[in-house]
């Protein structure tokens, strides 16, 4: 009897379902087609075992790349060990394939103690173990994130069976990758597609993980029919690879990592089905794969996304460039090479503990000592050998530095290409997949090294410093902004010294908890932010990037971080310290925010004095997440300083000194830690549970001005213990009793060999003069040429989930008039009033964005908004027209803000609703809210604020909510007091950008079914929360008094 939880394989006619006559899927790989596609197999013809219909493959030399004693036998007789409790489990009709749909909530597969992911075991459905506390939790949330990961490990070893059946021709491999191939073909459709997070899927809850799925049928089929397999073909073909493919077409997230999985799936899919012309046609649509190469990929080779994510899309790239060559389609030379960059790019900016920086939405501390980096290397070098990627590999074949190892899952519980992270430790080619196995070199790396030097990155944004042979890592963020995964963190500072983080950025915690918020906030990175308010998304720009060993600079500068604001920052590096100068410039006077430590210490501040710091109230402003906020005040209470003199604080590994050009005060507060990897954990600090850590900024209030800061560290050892280190830092050009010709320097920094350093600007760069006794000289460093200054490749492009109307098709449509109405009751209208004389707007297939059905799939909701002003009242009424759908309300109090289970969205997304918006200046939303009519009989919404107060100032106070069930949905009114202006007896009062979003949700669902938007619909629904583009608007013009009409005048918007 099979376990709860899993279905027992179909066993038909040996083992494997019989496919249908006519529908072999055998596919010969015949010399490719004049359009550079192997044709389709038809029953009887020869197979080619040189060669895989999706890899360009040979198969002979692979052979013999695994016989006893050559370099790819270790790996393939791994791989065939951890296969055997698997073949076990087929004898037992067991495998590990889930009833049920996976899905994705807070909690699911967390353990809810200490926060770190439970470990996977493919055999233990509902028994899910922390590491941590070695608890076993239970719980369908847990089952159901199991869901997932199972997937994707059973159908990786259909792969690996396939792989090592075709080099080594063992029946029970191909008997296992059959069995596993039939049994998903015969489920795919027992799978609903429904309550998705990203995408349309039907195993999974995002479109991506369906498309790694998929990706790993097809290759796994591929594989079987490459080795004279090819009776389940059709069965795979009808059941799987065509729905599956189909479903995933219909869904584009533009240039996203996603989207590249999407692409190589789809394309694999359909070589195996024959599908040659939509390729062809495919190929040559915005999106497709050569345009992700293109577009995705920074001509630094670099995905735009950051580090994390380009492992991530560059590994699916390597699919799709297998695949071109498979098919004989050749990749112009340039995006070759570009793509070939790429393999080196995340080395670049490695940090001292061997960890990847946590730039962007990247995991914080993540080791290359990951068997799946090591294979990364592998790709790159069997692609076109290279010294730095030689020279990596083997520094992560050698022996770990300490001599010891801790446990890991490695390969043998690999989900596919949905990397889980582990511990680091030694590592050989044995650790790695089947794709080292099939597309490794023969040979192995020959051992070399190469130290670590400075670098950049200019469309990336990723500038290093490096002193003391690698120990000492500086860092300047900037370039391009990142796209949906990149954080408000130009011009931010990273510092690590040895295994000491000093200036470290946090990286991204999980993506479904509410502290995903701090971490993409700029005040959680040491970076500057204006008026309280993170950074607009505005790229960076290089004006220097040169080291010459004993001193280095980089510059960059940011027009726009907030309006009206520049800011530049320089950092110059020299032996045992550096100088930091943030300068900005502002049409108004700004509040000006500077991180600058955490963990410190700060010197000479006699008393810490609370103090309210709200910020600007946004969401990702990171204010929120604050605790015991406290200013720094002196003997006499002022806690500014006013004279230049500075603040000088210290950590275990470093001390720092900093003055402003302004009267400046510092702050501190408790703020969320990075979340923890696993290799940076004390035994006594809670895994993946941020501690509390003391973060320290600086404030200023000025409209122009200079901050001048230095750090001063020891690599090895105490700080003290280096000629270079730092006894004194003075600041000439802050120092009101400093009187000489060197009064423009910015910073005098003295070390304990007598050494004085001088620093200032040029016209030309920057000077470091330098006094040591009686001999003097310099150090000109100088800025970049103009045409090599980059800000990043071009403006970032919209992911795919944006308005099918751009902002100027709105605009075009000219102003719509919100007439003036009479009501029969004083202020505001009753539901039951008919407004006579409203603009009426009628919102239906154009005006939606879709889930998984598209409009008439979904009852082809429609929507009625009327728009009106009474005498006192701006009013728009909602009425929701669902057809058979039954409509799921709010539930709890007016003031009671429900927890939201799934993820760290509002929960009242997911019910039917209205979101509104309102912009008078078209670069952010004044006002905003979202309406939820709650299931109770006396007709009660729940308004939440979608902006900060300290914002709103449009339409004032909240409004006046009710509504109304209808026979088929229901109808919702917001009334707001009109602002005095808008009162006026003026007959063109007032113009607005204005938007209205309507919730459409259904019972039986975790999740909004779709959404109705007034500005414009098209694309998807998908991960918008209650977040919308101010672009996306229709204006609305104000009048005092129009002639009453007999009925609502009507519009149909789009």
């Amino acid at each position: 009897m099979a376990r709860r939880g899993f279905h027992v394989a179909s066993l038909h006619a040996g083992g494997v379902a019989v496919s249908r006559p006519g529908r072999s899927g055998a596919l010969a790989a015949s010399a490719p087609r004049g359009d550079g596609f192997a044709r389709r197999a038809h029953v009887g013809d020869a197979v080619d075992t040189r060669v895989s219909v999706l890899l360009p493959l040979d198969v002979h030399e692979r052979r013999a790349a695994v016989t006893p004693g050559q370099s790819l036998a270790a790996l393939a007789d791994g791989l065939a060990a951890e296969l055997q409790p698997l073949e076990q489990a087929l004898a037992r009709e067991q495998l590990p394939v889930p009833a049920q749909k996976a899905r994705l909530t807070r909690r699911g597969g967390r353990c809810p103690v200490h926060g770190v992911l439970l470990d996977f075991d493919p055999w233990q459905p509902h028994h899910h173990h922390c590491s941590r506390c070695g608890q076993a939790y239970v719980g369908q949330e847990h089952d159901d994130w199991w869901a997932m990961n199972a997937q994707l490990w059973t159908v990786e070893r259909a792969v690996h069976a396939a792989a090592l059946h075709l080099l080594r021709g063992a029946p029970s491999h191909a008997h296992l990758a059959e069995s596993i191939l039939c049994r998903l073909a015969e489920q795919y459709t027992s799978w609903p597609n429904r309550d998705n997070v990203l995408g349309p899927s039907r195993p999974f809850f995002s479109t991506y993980l369906e498309s790694i799925w998929l990706l790993n049928v097809a290759h796994a089929l591929a594989l079987l029919e490459a080795s004279g397999r090819t009776h389940i073909g059709g069965t795979v073909r009808d059941r799987l690879l065509d729905p599956s493919s189909a479903l995933i077409a219909g869904f584009f997230e533009g240039r996203s990592n996603r989207q590249v999985w999407n692409e190589i799936a789809i394309l694999s899919a359909w070589t195996l089905l024959g599908r040659e012309s939509d390729i062809a046609s495919r190929l040559n649509k915005s999106g497709s794969l050569p345009w992700l190469l293109e577009h995705g990929l920074l001509d630094d080779g670099s995905w735009y996304e950051g580090e994390n994510y380009h492992l991530f899309a560059h590994r699916g790239l390597w699919y799709g460039v297998q695949w071109m060559r498979a098919t004989g389609r050749d990749l112009h030379a340039d995006l070759d090479a570009r793509f070939h960059r790429g393999f080196a790019a995340p080395f670049v900016g490695v940090l001292p503990d061997e960890t990847l920086p946590a730039r962007r939405d990247s995991q914080y501390a993540v080791s290359i000592r990951q068997w799946r980096v090591a294979e990364y290397l592998e790709l790159g070098l069997a692609h076109r050998p290279q010294r730095e990627l030689s020279a990596w590999l083997a520094r992560l074949y050698a022996p770990m530095l300490g001599g010891h190892d801790v446990p890991r899952a490695g390969r043998r519980l690999s989900t596919a290409d949905a990397e889980r992270h582990d511990p680091p430790g030694s590592l050989s080619r044995a650790d790695l997949s089947w794709r080292a196995l099939l597309m490794a070199s023969n040979t192995e790396v020959a051992a070399g090294a190469m130290p670590p030097t400075s670098a950049c990155l200019p469309s990336q944004g990723l500038a290093v410093i490096r002193r003391d042979a690698g120990r000492v890592y500086v860092a300047l963020e900037g370039g391009a902004t990142g796209g949906g995964h990149g954080h408000p963190d130009r011009l931010a500072l990273t510092l690590q010294s040895g295994g000491h983080r000093l200036l470290d950025d946090p990286g991204t915690g999980s993506y479904v908890e509410r502290r995903l918020h701090w971490y993409r906030s700029t005040l959680a990175h040491h970076a500057p932010l204006i008026d309280g308010q993170s950074q607009q998304r505005q790229p960076a720009t290089l004006l220097a990037f040169e080291d010459r060993g004993g001193a280095g600079w980089i510059r960059k500068t940011v027009d726009g971080l907030a309006p009206g604001v520049t800011a530049t920052r320089t950092v110059v590096v020299c032996d045992g310290h550096l100088v930091d100068v943030l300068e900005w410039d502002a049409d108004r006077v700004v509040t000006l925010s500077l991180p600058i430590a955490a963990q410190a210490q700060v010197h000479d501040v006699h008393t810490w004095r609370p103090v309210d710091r709200a910020g600007a109230g946004g969401l990702e402003d990171g204010f929120d997440f604050l605790e015991q906020v406290s200013k720094a005040g002196d003997v006499d209470g002022d806690a500014w300083r006013r004279d230049g003199t500075p603040f000088a604080l210290s950590t275990a590994a470093a001390r720092a000194w900093y003055a402003t050009s302004v009267p400046a005060r510092v702050l501190r507060a408790e703020a969320p830690a990075p979340p923890l990897a696993p290799s940076h954990r004390s035994p006594e600090q809670p895994a993946d549970t941020p501690r509390a850590l003391a973060r320290h900024w600086l404030e200023v209030e000025a409209a122009r001005g200079c901050i001048v800061g230095v750090w001063a560290w020891a690599a090895d050892g105490p700080v003290a213990a280096s000629p270079a280190h730092v006894t004194a830092v003075r600041f000439p050009r802050f120092d009101p009793a400093h009187i000489g010709p060197d009064r423009a320097d910015v910073a005098h920094v003295h070390t304990a060999d007598g050494t004085i350093s001088a620093h200032r600007a040029t016209d030309t760069g920057w000077q470091i003069g330098l006094t040591a006794r009686h001999a003097r000289s310099s150090i000109d460093l100088d800025v970049l040429p103009p045409a090599q200054g980059r800000a990043g490749q071009g403006p970032d492009l919209e992911e795919g989930f944006g308005s099918a109307l751009t902002p100027g098709a709105i605009a075009a449509r000219g102003a719509l008039a919100v007439p003036r109405v009479s009501s029969p009751t004083v202020g505001i209208p009753r539901l039951t009033d008919p407004m006579l004389g409203a603009r009426l707007l009628e919102l239906g297939e154009s005006a939606y964005r879709q889930t998984e059905q598209p409009w008439h799939d979904a009852h082809a909701p429609r929507a009625q908004i009327l728009l009106a002003t009474t005498q006192t009242h701006f009013v728009v009424r909602v009425r929701m027209h669902m057809g058979d759908t039954a409509a799921l309300f709010g539930t709890g109090a007016e003031d009671e803000i429900p927890d939201n289970p799934l993820d760290n969205e509002r929960a009242d997304v997911n019910v039917s609703g209205v979101q509104w918006y309102v912009t008078a200046d078209g670069g952010t939303w004044q006002d905003a809210g979202l309406v939820v009519p709650l299931s109770t009989p006396d007709g009660r919404c729940r308004v939440t604020p979608l902006v900060p107060a300290s914002r709103a100032g449009v339409l004032g106070a909240s409004p006046t909510t009710s509504w109304c069930r209808l026979e088929q949905g229901w109808q919702l009114q917001i009334a707001w007091e009109l602002p005095r202006v808008f009162q006026a007896e003026s007959h063109a009062l007032a113009e607005v950008g204005f938007q209205v979003v309507i919730n459409e949700a259904a019972v039986g669902r975790t999740r909004r079914l779709g959404q109705l938007a007034l500005a414009g619909g098209g694309g998807f629904a998908y991960l918008r929360g209650d977040r919308e583009q101010v672009g996306d608007t229709v204006t609305l013009r104000f009048e005092s008094a129009l002639e009453m009409s007999a009925g609502p005048e009507r519009t149909t918007p789009g």
